[in-house]
């Protein structure tokens, strides 16, 4: 790749830190004998790093608990002397050790920029009104006075403090998967149990407000989350939420363990059966929506909705009967059966075949003249063309 003048993806990281910290040293070791004939001569020592940091004042970067050391290395040598860096992570998400990355990142990162936490309030959607300016998004975070003390702070050639928020409203499950997902992590946190994230699901602050308009008053101690293993064990556990999103809703998660994808397939079919099969006689059908993790996970899941005559939609993706390669290979299947017209004409230049329509056009009317499929007029067609004569003599 050196040879070609080329780069993957690792080399991209790797040289931008070296180069960057390189810059640094080398300006570190000179800049107090910088003279202007050694800047002559050593043009790059006093302003690539500086460069980059006004090319790129604001930084955001998201999925923070996936990066490695070397990409931390070189947010820090972006970031270090503005310091308008944003964050976002989640250490209990932390899933890719295995290829290098580091959750201690975020550690790093709270001290080397100097985070201190937030106000502790209640999880709640932040006010329209607290977008209008960055003053006022200050106020809504807590860090009315930070910029006070920023202005004194580089006066004084100190760092100033950011601020670490805690993003406790969710908006994707129901309070009783968050209460499952708290009560199975918080043996992690034992020994701090403060720093466990407080997950609330926004139906249930909603409900809440809704309570407490109605002078209700808002309740801070939920039923007991309960997580069904196979075998019959559970794991239960009193995390704080609000009360008001177990009405209505089943409490327990259940974890089943099956022998493979086909009898995963099966078994989230019956229960969708199972769950429709309890709508009362002349009401419509309950939806459910059956999550996954990649796109080829669909595949035995749609083959049993299929199997058992279940109506189903796959959203935002391609089914896996719709995709191209698959509806090929179903042609070709189809042809191996019956004469099908419209298999042939499907992969009859899957792969290319250099058949073109002149030709297609007159394979399907040998076909309508002689009554006969396509198929079998192509192998009259070729048993019909004449063949070149062959001299036995030189």
């Amino acid at each position: 790749m050196r040879a070609r003048n080329a780069v993957d993806f690792d080399d991209l990281l790797l040289l931008s830190t070296a180069l960057l910290e390189r810059d640094a040293d080398a300006r570190a070791k000179y800049q107090p004998q910088l003279t202007s004939n050694l800047a002559k001569h050593l043009p790059h020592i006093s302003h690539i790093s500086r460069r980059y940091q006004r090319t790129w004042s604001h930084l955001l970067v998201d999925e923070f608990q996936d990066t490695n050391a070397l990409q931390y290395a070189l947010l820090h040598l972006l970031g270090a002397r503005h310091r308008n860096v944003f964050v976002v992570g989640d250490a209990d998400q932390a899933i890719y050790g295995w290829r290098g990355a580091e959750a201690r990142n975020q550690a790093k990162f709270d001290s080397d920029f100097s985070i201190v936490d937030g106000p502790d309030t209640r999880a709640a959607p932040m006010p329209a009104e607290a977008f209008a300016s960055i003053s006022q998004l200050r106020r809504a975070v807590g860090a009315e006075g930070e910029a006070e003390g920023e202005a004194e702070g580089e006066a004084e050639g100190e760092a100033a403090e950011g601020v670490c928020m805690r993003l406790e409203l969710n908006y994707r499950s129901k309070q009783a998967v968050l209460d499952a997902s708290m009560a199975l992590l918080a043996p992690a946190y034992s020994h701090r149990p403060g720093a466990q994230l407080r997950l609330v699901s926004a139906a249930t602050v909603a409900d809440a407000d809704a309570d407490a308009g109605a002078g209700a008053g808002v309740s801070t101690a939920s039923a007991d989350a309960e997580i069904r293993l196979p075998g019959g064990d559970t794991v239960a556990d009193r995390p704080r939420a609000l009360d008001a999103a177990s009405r209505g809703a089943p409490r327990a998660v259940e974890v089943v363990a099956v022998a493979d994808e086909e009898a995963e397939a099966e078994y989230v079919v019956e229960a969708v059966l199972r769950r429709q099969a309890t709508a009362p006689p002349g009401a419509e059908k309950a939806s459910v929506a059956v999550l996954y993790r990649t796109n080829a996970q669909s595949m035995p899941i749609e083959r049993e909705l299929i199997r058992q005559g279940v109506k189903y939609q796959v959203v935002q993706a391609r089914s896996f009967f719709q995709r191209k390669e698959v509806r090929d290979a179903l042609a070709y299947l189809q042809l191996l059966v019956s004469d099908d017209p419209l298999a042939l004409g499907r992969v009859i230049n899957v792969p290319p075949r250099k058949i073109g329509k002149a030709t297609l056009l007159s394979l399907e009317h040998t076909a309508n003249a002689s009554g006969l499929s396509m198929w079998q007029a192509r192998t009259l067609t070729l048993t019909l063309t004449p063949k070149p004569a062959v001299s036995m003599w030189p």
